[in-house]
């Protein structure tokens, strides 16, 4: 616990050290972003973060969420700040993290590390396809990893669409839970800087002992841009049921709820 605090507070104060700098995109709205992030560019996840849509996590209300959170975990109150940041080592290969995992309710706590890499072997003008490992650390839950297949595909500069597969696996108490994810999420650009999203998918809990669960998100955000017009930051915010329905009769969920805030800012590196 302390030696996975201990690492997180040293990369927050070394991403916190470096020059601050213009990204070196050119204007691009948010429908036309690639699914990796170009070499030598920073990420900070300072708030909500697509991550092509998947998530490692345990089943659980907050896994790997990022950015200020608020919401319900049934009877619950839940409330957190996590922060994440991601770097393209090499054109189409972004590696990130959630280094600052920060848990204020029910009770404060250090949530979970997490860990990924994300290589985008075909890149088209209309369609990204790539390869996604990701490790869930058990500093406070469980361990976890889930292999996945995001595609991105380009409506022009009006609107994109986020989907792929992912399988996870997670290992509760010495027990093995598999999961299978098929997230679905699209979004549009109002203006060059103003885009409007929804997400949606399924999530089949338990291969063992099958659970069907059908999220629902909404999300918007704002792009910041410098004197040159180089995308700095996107402000974002969003609405999502974890567990909106089941496809299994009988089954109840929890009524749990979450809104997210913040900003992602992006650095030129190298």
């Amino acid at each position: 616990m302390r030696v996975g605090v201990a690492v997180s507070l040293a990369l927050w104060s070394l991403f916190a050290l470096c020059p601050s700098a213009e990204a070196q995109l050119p204007p691009k709205p948010w429908a036309k972003r690639s699914l990796a992030l170009d070499r030598g560019q920073l990420r900070i996840d300072l708030g909500p973060s697509e991550k092509a849509l998947f998530d490692s996590a345990p089943p659980s209300f907050v896994g790997s969420m990022r950015g200020l959170l608020v919401g319900s975990n049934g009877d619950e109150a839940v409330a957190g700040l996590y922060v994440g940041a991601a770097l393209g080592v090499i054109d189409g290969l972004e590696l990130g993290t959630v280094i600052f995992p920060l848990q204020f309710a029910p009770d404060v706590d250090f949530g979970d590390l997490e860990f990924y890499g994300r290589y985008r072997f075909f890149q088209g003008r209309i369609a990204d396809i790539g390869a996604q490992l990701t490790f869930h650390v058990p500093t406070q839950t469980e361990f976890g990893m889930g292999f996945g297949l995001p595609m991105r595909f380009r409506l022009g500069s009006i609107a994109r669409i986020d989907t792929g597969v992912e399988f996870e696996v997670v290992l509760p108490d010495g027990d093995s839970l598999l999961l299978f994810d098929l997230p679905f999420g699209i979004a549009f650009n109002i203006t060059d800087a103003v885009f409007l999203g929804g997400r949606a998918g399924m999530t089949l809990i338990d291969l063992d002992d099958p659970l069907v669960a059908f999220p629902l998100g909404i999300y918007g955000g704002y792009t910041l841009t410098g004197g040159s017009g180089k995308v700095l930051a996107d402000l974002t915010a969003g609405f999502t049921w974890p567990f909106l329905g089941t496809a299994n009769p009988g089954d109840s969920l929890p009524e749990n709820f979450l809104f997210q805030f913040g900003a992602s800012v992006y650095l030129d590196l190298f």
